[in-house]
């Protein structure tokens, strides 16, 4: 395997989640993520994992787009904040048309002021918009429920936008959140909203964004 694949591994097991592997002790999943025979080890407990059952031809295969896509190496998988970021990105739509007083409040208190001002002011047309890239999120629900809802709509743009560049990218993401977060990524419940334009242009001012 070579050095980039390695750093690829690498990197899926130092995020990853702790309920992929809910039989491992939290403080023993830490310290195996921070040695070379420890991530060996988990990489054996996610044997059933189609990471891990996957064909080292498939692992080559990937490694021209690994080269040229960088967002899988930064910190973002496993970011809840980054997942707030996108999921209000995708939603920003409903956030400009929201009129009602309280409504409004709501968005400000579950994005931040920061970021609920600077997601209504981003210009369509610097986002390449279309009818169907915006989600809505519906429903009465509280502070709490919102703010997973809309991570939870980040998570699925994101799990999605991963796998138009092969599974590997996918898996990277995957692993990095909570298990049950997978089967409604593959669910068919929800389609990616955003071109793959938008999407990196989301990555590179995503910095910026509520003052990250």
């Amino acid at each position: 395997m070579s050095d980039l694949l390695k750093e690829y591994v690498g990197l899926v097991l130092c995020s990853l989640e702790k309920s992929w592997v809910p039989e491992i002790d939290s403080q023993l999943l830490e310290r195996a993520k921070e040695t070379r025979i420890g991530r060996q080890w988990l990489v054996s407990r996610l044997s059933e994992h189609p990471l891990f059952c996957q064909p080292i031809v498939l692992f080559r295969d990937a490694e021209p787009s690994l080269r040229t896509t960088n967002w899988w190496r930064e910190n973002l998988c496993g970011d809840e904040e980054f997942l707030l970021k996108l999921g209000g990105f995708v939603c920003r739509a409903q956030l400009r048309a929201t009129v009602s007083r309280e409504q409004v409040m709501q968005w400000r208190r579950v994005l931040g002021e920061k970021l609920h001002r600077d997601l209504i002011r981003i210009s369509t047309s610097d986002t390449d918009v279309n009818a169907g890239e915006s989600a809505a999120v519906s429903g009465d629900y509280s502070d709490a429920e919102l703010s997973f809802e809309v991570r939870r709509i980040g998570y699925l743009e994101m799990k999605g936008q991963a796998m138009l560049l092969g599974p590997l990218f996918g898996y990277r993401v995957e692993l990095a959140y909570p298990r049950g977060w997978s089967q409604q990524a593959t669910a068919g419940s929800y389609r990616i909203r955003l071109s793959p334009r938008s999407f990196n242009e989301f990555i590179a001012r995503e910095a910026e964004l509520g003052g990250r």
